[in-house]
């Protein structure tokens, strides 16, 4: 299943991120592995590129996701795919990505829960 949704958030292509996204290829996995092909420095490293088909990097409070497919930003209902949040989660006016990168992912913590169940609480 997609993690991305139908629309992401358009980067300039003017800008020095959107002429290094112009050069991504698909063994690319952050910004970092095109400014080290193009000029020699693995720097912005930390601004990840997430593939359709793979598992999504971890997400952080900060720094930038772009999505492999059409080289958009990442949208908040990205971060709310990748992140398990169910899609009408209230985040109460609060960044996206900012809740998304400080919490555990829905879905791991159900998963810890009931290994915490079956192995220490299960009589």
């Amino acid at each position: 299943a997609k993690v991305r949704s139908k629309n992401g958030v358009e980067v300039n292509p003017a800008s020095r991120t959107g002429m290094l996204l112009k050069h991504r290829q698909p063994s690319d996995h952050s910004l970092g592995d095109i400014n080290k092909r193009l000029i020699g420095r693995n720097t912005s490293f930390n601004d990840t590129i997430v593939q359709d088909d793979r598992v999504c990097s971890t997400i952080s409070s900060s720094g930038m996701l772009f999505r492999m497919y059409d080289g958009k930003r990442f949208s908040s209902s990205d971060f709310i795919n990748c992140q398990t949040f169910p899609q009408d989660y209230d985040f109460d006016g609060m960044n996206v990505q900012y809740v998304c990168g400080m919490s555990v992912p829905p879905n791991m913590m159900a998963h810890i829960a009931t290994e915490i169940y079956e192995q220490w609480l299960k009589e």
